[in-house]
């Protein structure tokens, strides 16, 4: 651009020059400088003229190209959300009954992010209207004028089309297609022409400048400025982009005019600059210059100054375009750029629009200082190919195309378009003029098709599996009676050669091709083909055999579907019906046999009518003689039932749903007169059911004398947790005063007893007395939660404190016993939400029982941690152990290891029920490990709950 500027200035100043030098050499011929200078002057015009009407349509060229490339992109957008609804609107199965209802849901999904374009509509594969937004949409897409005929090939892109109906409205199509490339549903948006003209509205492109959009059929669809008594109308459209000015035929103005194919729909952008304002500058310098011309006549002597201000016009001319140009650049998305590579390969940008300050986050004047900056921006992948597609450019002159990642100074990631075309200039550089386009959008609208794209085609891929391994021929025909989809199956039931059915084929061709192959007799021909089409046409729901000419009985179970056509299913039913027909030939000998049976029993076929029963069966339902008939249906001994109260509504609502009965079904039921029944339905091969009725009477007697003894034994149970708990508290208060007066004794704290042999018995008694009040206050603790009368009365507690407490306490002991005990924290201090009392029971118990089991010299470890599924405390030993068949049983109340141990140990085995239980009310649990010889480990896990937050902890162990 700029050297296309300073080529033009040169000329201008060469020609000055020559004009100069012939004026000072030519004074004498004062006329012929007179006619020279005429025709300079015309000759500056002529080329005025010519370089400012190539500006302005290069500049017309770029604006078509860059609004080309945003209005495709606006619809593509749309058309991605349209193809997503397509294609989810064919995945809903045709036959589905609820069918409208999810098409419904569907639009109201997609709505959120389509619904501010316009009103939305889904048409099925057979072109009817599913559902709609609004009441705009027409009923069948024959209306819209996009299919005629034979369906044609599946639109592979999105269809623009104008609503006749409001011409204010177009019409946006997006049709989905199945794998064979058939269309298999469609998506309609309802767009306002004012959303297109939102796209344009930006542009200034001065007074008489026109932006439009046409369809490839000369549709015009948008108009800026807007001239909606125009829209709709047809316009002749160039196969070829015009090279010259042209004359709009709607308002009769002379435009130069540049046009720009738009991706995605099948139209064109046009954009044209009014002749007369280009040129406006222009005249008045020609005017200026004819006045001008004429006072050379009268005074010869001012040529050059004339020459000099035409000179300075066609600058101000030249200069007015680029500031036209460079602020309509500015206005564009993209960045348009001015790119020159210099005699020593170095590369240049003389002029960037401010675009580039969005793309890159540089200023104009940092990219046109420093090309350097836009080389360093470019992704390191990516550079290495411009390079070298900008050197081919440069030797071969063709247009460069490409598109690459370019890294903003924020670290962001833009996909970008250039887009230019070369030229060579005088002094052998080549310039390229073009625009950068961000298309990063564009790319993830691509990706997301592809997407798309390709789970469509694993979905067909898996429907067509699916139908071709169904055990069922099938077969779905469209409105007009032509055949749709059918399966392997349906060609080997009815002996079909490969290819010799095709999709589209009438339904009186599949017919009689299935007469030709011979599946039926000749005579009874004409006749199955004519019920076959009735049946069709009726439009009412069919069961149906068709026995073959080979013996073989298809049973064909034919449902119209609500939109039109049907589909039908063909079983093999010659087993079954072979088989019925066995059972009709034994129904004597089955008869015999149903009466040696104990239990009632009735047989029903698949339509509900009675086949087979016993006398019982009457007997135990007291049916009148009236339904021992075969053919009686199930629903009139049910409403028979009913009416006689012996069949209740509740009773109904287990067995019946709906309208019909479930074939798999056991109830128990009981008849007026207290008689229970015990009832079981079960389905028979040939849809039918078998129902078996057994009186059970004396055995729910049975069940409800057992029922009032397990009470009997569960009050028994409580009655003697009670009395536990109250012989516990009449128990422990003489043993306090035992236990008080013997340490009195003991410790002769009143003098000297005499003999030393009573302060032993004091002592043997204050021990024992000690023992029986520990083991008292096991079976009291033991009956309270039995009885469920424990309350946890929760605090926070310090863990450590806690455990270093009960270590302290049975210390003693362990030091007596010669056994170590060590605490390993691992650096963890967490505070718990749980009841002290209980949490120090369940460790003094738990460090009881190993210092207990541990042998002289060994070792009992706690330690504690947290992990995902809690917290948890564990205390291990190194003593003798459990043997495995005992490990189920040390956790019951009253139990030990083995009869041994408890002699050798003593105590009453209530230690570890009792940490069970208690850790069980803090919703934990308490699991054992052990092998004899080597020791035993009791690990107690808490809910993750009970750990306090960690800035509690840290807070109170501050404080």
């Amino acid at each position: 651009m700029a050297e296309r500027r300073e080529s033009d200035m040169r000329g201008h100043e060469s020609g000055g020059a020559r004009l100069a030098q012939a004026w000072r050499r030519v004074t004498p011929v004062a006329v012929m400088i007179l006619l020279a200078t005429a025709a300079y002057f015309a000759l500056a015009a002529w080329q005025s003229h010519r370089a400012i009407v190539e500006r302005a349509g290069r500049d017309a060229a770029n604006l078509a190209h860059l609004l080309a490339e945003r209005t495709a992109i606006e619809f593509a957008a749309l058309d991605h959300g349209l193809a997503r609804l397509a294609a989810e609107m064919a995945e809903i199965s045709a036959g589905d009954a609820g069918r409208a209802e999810a098409a419904r849901h569907l639009l109201a999904r997609h709505d959120q992010a389509l619904g501010a374009a316009g009103e939305l509509a889904l048409y099925d594969r057979n072109g009817l209207i599913v559902a709609a937004s609004s009441q705009w949409a027409p009923g069948s897409i024959s209306e819209l004028n996009l299919l005629t005929g034979a369906p044609a090939p599946v639109p592979k892109a999105a269809i623009l089309r104008e609503w006749p109906h409001a011409p204010a409205q177009l019409l946006l199509i997006r049709a989905a297609e199945d794998r064979a490339g058939r269309l298999a549903g469609l998506a309609v948006l309802l767009l306002d022409r004012a959303r297109i003209d939102a796209l344009y509205r930006a542009i200034d492109l001065g007074p008489g400048g026109l932006v439009s959009l046409v369809l490839a059929d000369g549709t015009l669809l948008a108009r800026l400025p807007q001239d909606e008594h125009r829209l709709g109308g047809a316009l002749p459209i160039p196969d070829a982009e015009p090279s010259g000015i042209e004359r709009d035929p709607l308002d009769d103005t002379e435009r130069i005019v540049r046009r720009q194919a738009v991706e995605v729909i099948d139209a064109r952008v046009s954009v044209g600059i009014a002749l007369d304002h280009v040129l406006a500058e222009w005249r008045d310098t020609v005017l200026a210059n004819t006045v001008v011309l004429l006072a050379i006549v009268a005074v010869v002597l001012l040529p050059l100054y004339l020459f000099k201000h035409q000179r300075e016009a066609a600058r101000k001319a030249i200069d007015a375009s680029d500031r036209r140009f460079r602020d309509l650049a500015d206005s564009l998305p993209g960045t348009v750029f001015s790119m020159t590579i210099d005699a020593d390969g170095s590369l240049r940008f003389p002029y960037v629009s401010r675009g580039i300050e969005t793309i890159l986050g540089l200023s104009p004047a940092q990219v046109t200082g420093e090309a350097g900056r836009f080389l360093d921006a470019l992704d390191p992948g990516d550079r290495a190919r411009f390079l070298r597609e900008i050197e081919m450019s440069r030797d071969s002159l063709e247009p460069w195309t490409m598109e690459f990642r370019v890294r903003a100074r924020d670290g962001r990631q833009t996909w970008v378009q250039g887009i230019s075309h070369p030229a060579r200039l005088a002094d052998g550089r080549v310039v390229w003029n073009g625009f950068v386009l961000d298309i990063t959008a564009r790319r993830e609208i691509d990706a997301t098709l592809d997407a798309v794209r390709s789970e469509l085609q694993e979905k067909n891929r898996q429907f067509d599996v699916a139908l071709n391994n169904m055990i069922q021929g099938l077969t779905l025909y469209d409105a007009q009676e032509r055949l749709i989809v059918f399966n392997q199956r349906y060609l080997e039931l009815y002996n079909f050669p490969d290819g010799a059915l095709r999709p589209l084929m009438k339904l009186e061709e599949v017919m009689r091709l299935s007469l030709a192959i011979g599946n039926y007799a000749p005579e009874a021909g004409e006749r199955i083909l004519a019920e076959r089409l009735a049946t069709e046409r009726a439009r009412q729901p069919r069961r149906f055999d068709q026995t073959q000419r080979n013996g073989r009985i298809v049973e064909v179970d034919f449902r119209p579907l609500p939109y039109g056509g049907s589909v039908a299913t063909f079983t093999d039913v010659t087993e079954a019906r072979r088989r019925e027909d066995e059972i009709a030939a034994n129904s004597t000998l089955l008869q015999v046999t149903l009466e040696r049976i104990n239990e009632g029993i009735s047989v029903f076929d698949g339509e509900e009518r009675l086949r087979a029963w016993n006398d019982k069966f009457l007997r135990m339902l007291d049916l009148p003689e009236r339904f021992a008939v075969r053919g009686t249906t199930l629903s009139e001994i049910v409403r028979w039932q009913i009416e006689n109260g012996e069949f209740t509504e509740d009773l109904m609502k287990i067995v019946k749903g709906d309208g019909r009965f479930k074939p798999s079904v056991s109830w128990e039921r009981v008849r007026p007169n207290g008689t229970v029944l015990e009832c079981h339905r079960n389905p028979m091969p040939d849809g039918g059911f078998v129902t078996v009725y057994r009186d059970i009477s004396e055995i729910k007697r049975a069940e409800a004398a057992l029922k009032s003894a397990k009470e009997q034994a569960e009050q028994a149970d409580r009655a003697k947790s009670v009395f536990l708990a109250n012989m516990s508290h009449e128990l422990r208060t003489p043993l306090n005063a035992i236990i008080g007066f013997s340490e009195i004794l003991r410790d002769q704290l009143f003098g000297p007893l005499g003999s030393e042999r009573y302060r032993e018995y004091a002592g043997d008694i204050h021990a024992s007395g000690a023992h029986l009040l520990a083991l008292i206050n096991d079976v009291l603790d033991m009956s309270k939660i039995e009885a469920g009368r424990v309350e946890l009365h929760q605090e926070e507690l310090d863990l450590q404190d806690l455990v270093e407490t009960c270590i302290n306490m049975v210390r003693p002991r362990a030091e007596e016993e010669g056994v170590a005990i060590e605490l390993r924290t691992g650096g963890l201090r967490p505070v718990l939400l749980a009841d002290e009392r209980s949490m120090k029971q369940i460790l003094l118990n738990l460090l009881s029982n190993a210092v207990k089991f541990t042998p002289k010299g060994g070792l009992v470890a706690v330690s504690y941690g947290i992990e995902p599924a809690g917290f948890w405390i564990q205390v291990r030993d190194s003593g003798i152990g459990i043997a495995p068949e005992a490990l189920g049983r040390v956790l019951q109340p009253f139990t030990q290891a083995e009869a041994s141990i408890s002699r050798r140990y003593g105590g009453t085995g209530l230690g570890l029920a009792i940490s069970k239980a208690l850790t069980e009310l803090h919703g934990g649990t308490l699991a054992i490990h052990s092998k004899v010889g080597e020791g035993t480990t009791v690990k107690v896990m808490l809910p993750i709950g009970r750990v306090a937050p960690e800035r509690e902890t840290e807070r109170r162990l501050s404080g």
